[in-house]
């Protein structure tokens, strides 16, 4: 089965980074999304905030410089939170994509 996802968005928050006992450094940043999408013929508005998960030394890397309110493109998997969190989601990222200024308006 497939399971990848791609989002637009600025980072709300950037939370802190802990290490795991493999030696592995895992971030978790906020990201906020808002966007016009088609859905049956008609326009709708979609606003999301959704944490995205980043664990490894490529990605610690790739958030380096990266603010709240940047402008970032996010590819992943998503994956339940965990058994405290019910049955809320989180982008497990596999790359992040500084987009510069402004988010382009995605109909």
């Amino acid at each position: 089965m497939d399971n990848r996802t791609i989002i637009e968005g600025r980072i709300g928050d950037i939370g802190q980074t802990r290490v795991t006992p493999a030696g592995l450094p895992i971030t978790r940043i906020r990201l906020e999304h808002h966007s016009t999408q088609r859905d049956a013929g008609l326009d709708r508005r979609v606003s999301l905030s959704l944490t995205v998960v980043c664990s490894g030394e490529a990605l610690h890397r790739q958030l380096t410089g990266l603010a709240p309110g940047a402008a970032v493109r996010v590819g992943g998997f998503l994956a339940q939170a965990g058994y405290r969190h019910g049955s809320e989601l989180e982008l497990y990222a596999k790359r992040i994509e500084h987009m510069g200024g402004d988010l382009p308006n995605v109909s």
